[in-house]
């Protein structure tokens, strides 16, 4: 659970996230004994995930409601519910009860950070782009971004969330366009061979058609 957490927010926020055991007995005694709590740090600032142990179900959705709670009242710290799995039902009714969670690779909701983001899966099964960052790429081609640019640049050309951005560097980092260099990101390689084999997996969108005219005009 913990490294397979890690990784997940790792990935998503492009940046280092640890986690570490807690053993604050108060705190404990409030979760039970099926649960563990961990301390998550790398982030906008710190909070506690509790988490079911090896073997333990994930209780209904109005039980992790009064578990977030009954842990919230012992602590000043933010409080969330980590899972390697919950229903596409569970997951959307915790985020109409506000409660905070994060599904390893599926979904984040921590809305004391306002961040809602949900991974696109059916997007990710027909290997297609992801919205940010067809619009980092558009940004390059168009020459609105230039290399070198910073995290701050991906953002303004992006019209995003941070999350959004970190992961759609980290994505065209996977596919060899982008390198994170001391002097900043730069796009690597051959242009024209990159934009072909990238047009399959573009979206047919107006942002498509803007990379296909900045391409062959």
């Amino acid at each position: 659970m913990k490294e397979l957490m890690e990784k997940s927010l790792a990935e998503t926020f492009g940046m280092e996230v640890e986690m570490k055991e807690v053993r604050n007995w108060a705190l404990l005694e409030a979760a039970g004994e099926a649960y563990r709590i961990w301390q998550v740090t790398g982030l906008a600032r710190s909070f506690l995930l509790i988490s079911p142990k090896p073997g333990v179900e994930n209780a209904p959705v109005l039980g992790i409601a009064k578990l977030i709670y009954a842990i919230r009242e012992r602590t000043s710290e933010d409080v969330a519910y980590g899972a390697t799995a919950l229903s596409a039902v569970e997951r959307k009714r915790l985020v109409a009860r506000q409660v905070p969670f994060i599904v390893a690779g599926r979904q984040v909701f921590l809305p004391f950070l306002g961040i809602s983001l949900r991974a696109d899966a059916e997007a990710a099964s027909r290997g297609m782009l992801g919205s940010a960052s067809q619009a980092i790429l558009l940004a390059w081609l168009t020459g609105v971004l230039t290399c070198p640019f910073r995290d701050r640049d991906a953002f303004r050309v992006a019209h995003c969330s941070r999350a959004s951005v970190f992961r759609a560097l980290a994505e065209l980092a996977d596919l060899g366009l982008v390198e994170r260099r001391p002097k900043g990101i730069f796009f690597v390689g051959d242009v024209a061979k990159s934009c072909r084999f990238l047009l399959p997996r573009l979206k047919k969108s107006p942002v498509r058609d803007a990379i296909l005219e900045a391409l062959y005009g």
